[in-house]
């Protein structure tokens, strides 16, 4: 299975971040997403694909993991489906899922967008959403 998250500001896409395995979210230069942002812990979250199942496991955030609206207990996980929203730090993300290498189109409109694969050795910097993609 294969997971990707869809990162927007305002509404607008700005940033498509897929993976195969396993996601650590947090501010942290060792995660694998990071987003520096000061309400973010350095190691916020988890995004976990085991078999069948997607999960979230909140890493005993300072200010929690939202997913759809509901705040996680710190170190309690939750079963993800397909466009969940998980909520870190003020950023929304969506949660889309494929078993192939092609996914559904996105559940917002598209705005100034681009794709960046995460593997063990890519540890991509997101920062702020809006930061992401200069709008002109």
């Amino acid at each position: 299975m294969r997971v990707r998250l869809v990162i927007s500001e305002d509404r607008f896409v700005t940033q498509r971040v897929s993976f195969r395995k396993c996601l650590v979210i947090g501010r942290d230069e060792g995660c694998d997403l990071r987003l520096v942002e000061p309400n973010i812990s350095r190691r916020h979250c988890l995004l976990l694909i085991h078999e069948d199942l997607v999960m979230a496991i909140d890493l005993a955030s300072s200010n929690g993991t939202q997913v759809n609206g509901k705040l996680l207990e710190p170190g309690t996980s939750v079963c993800l489906n397909h466009d969940d929203q998980i909520v870190v730090g003020g950023i929304e993300m969506r949660v889309s899922m494929s078993e192939t290498d092609t996914f559904p189109p996105d559940p917002s409109p598209q705005d100034e967008t681009s794709v960046m694969r995460v593997d063990e050795k890519q540890s991509p910097d997101v920062g702020r959403a809006r930061n992401l993609n200069q709008r002109k």
